[in-house]
């Protein structure tokens, strides 16, 4: 299974409890990016992936590890149901443990406040999905 379709898998996990805010695909130029929602939104991205040595037999098997961030940005730290607090539990019962297709079980990276900017609270969500990668002798 692709980036892409882990991704819109987990944005998919997502939706389904998060019903408060906008989720979102993380926008292509943030830098542009503008908080339209009353309330806020969660947005997922791909951050990078960290591989293990292959193995072989017969074919080639190795693990990566693929790091997803989810970005919340509300406008309350606190405030039931839409404040990040809450949003950030959301987020952990909806994707710590679940198992994706084709990938072993999400874990938990860690939780972070990225910044407060204009009333706006910015957390950072860490979230890993491990995958193994089969290559068959044909294809090399």
């Amino acid at each position: 299974m692709g980036i892409k379709a882990i991704e819109d898998a987990v944005y998919d996990r997502l939706n389904g409890f998060i019903k408060d805010l906008a989720v979102e695909a993380y926008p292509d130029n943030p830098d542009l990016y503008e908080l339209k929602h009353a309330k806020g939104s969660v947005m997922v991205h791909f951050e990078g992936a960290t591989a293990g040595q292959p193995e072989r037999r017969g074919t080639m098997v190795q693990r990566e590890d693929l790091n997803f961030g989810i970005t919340v940005m509300v406008r309350s730290l606190k405030r039931n149901t839409s404040g990040a607090y809450d949003v950030i539990d959301l987020i952990k019962q909806a994707l710590a443990g679940h198992k994706i297709s084709g990938c072993g079980k999400i874990y938990l990276r860690g939780t972070a406040l990225v910044q407060i900017v204009d009333g706006v609270w910015e957390y950072s969500v860490g979230i890993t999905v491990p995958t193994v990668m089969i290559i068959n002798q044909e294809q090399t």
